[in-house]
C-alpha cells in the first residue's frame, strides 16, 4: 500500500515543522486506525488512548527518521508496537500492590437478551485476539485491521513473508479455539 499524495504532503509538512494544523491532520487521518489497533493490544480504552497518543507524539518527534521506502502507516504501526513493548517493560519493573478492597462492579441493568448483537461479537473477537501471543497478534492486527498485504506486514515486522503466512495460519487456528461457539457463523 503506497502512500497517497495526501500522506506524502503530510509527511513533508511534518518534516518541515510540526505546526498545530499538521499535527491535527496527522491525528485525524491516522488516529482512529491506530486507536483500534491499540484497543486490541491493550484491552482497555484508557491504555489504548495513551498508547495511540504516545505513538503519534513519537512519530512527530522522529519524523526525520522516516524513510519513504515503506508506507507511512506501516511505520506508525511499528512505532505503536515498540511503544507497547516499552510500556510493558516499565510496568514489569513496578512493584505489585495488593489491597483488601474489592471494586464494585454490580450493575442495575437487566441481562441482555438471548440474541447476540454485533457489539458482543466484536467484543468476543477482540478478547480472543488479546489472548494471542504478541507475534501472532501483531500479524493479525496489521493484516486485517491495518489492511496491509503480506509483504507490508513482513516489512513492518522485519520478518519474511513466509513467517507472516505461518503466523497468520497459527493465529487463525488459535482463534478458532478461543472464539466462543455462539459467536461463530
Amino acid at each position: 500500500m503506497k502512500s497517497s499524495s495526501a500522506t506524502k504532503e503530510l509527511v513533508r509538512r511534518l518534516k518541515e515543522g510540526d505546526d498545530d494544523e499538521t499535527v491535527r491532520l496527522l491525528v485525524e487521518r491516522f488516529g482512529p486506525r491506530l486507536l483500534s489497533a491499540a484497543m486490541l493490544i491493550c484491552g482497555n480504552a484508557t491504555d489504548a488512548q495513551d498508547l495511540m497518543i504516545e505513538t503519534l507524539q513519537r512519530a512527530v518527534r522522529k519524523i526525520s527518521t522516516f524513510q519513504e521506502k515503506a508506507s507511512f502507516f506501516s511505520w506508525l504501526y511499528k512505532i505503536l508496537f515498540n511503544q507497547n513493548r516499552m510500556a510493558w517493560r516499565k510496568r514489569s519493573k513496578l512493584p505489585l500492590i495488593f489491597t483488601d478492597e474489592v471494586p464494585d462492579v454490580a450493575s442495575d441493568e437487566p441481562l441482555a437478551g438471548s440474541r447476540l448483537d454485533s457489539t458482543e461479537v466484536a467484543d468476543g473477537l477482540e478478547k480472543a485476539i488479546r489472548q494471542l501471543s504478541e507475534p501472532l497478534r501483531a500479524v493479525v492486527l496489521l493484516r486485517y485491521y491495518g489492511e496491509m498485504n503480506i509483504e507490508e506486514v513482513a516489512k513492518t515486522l522485519n520478518i519474511s513473508p513466509g513467517t507472516v503466512k505461518s503466523r497468520l495460519f497459527s493465529a487463525t487456528r488459535k482463534l478458532r479455539e478461543l472464539v466462543p461457539t455462539e459467536f461463530k457463523p
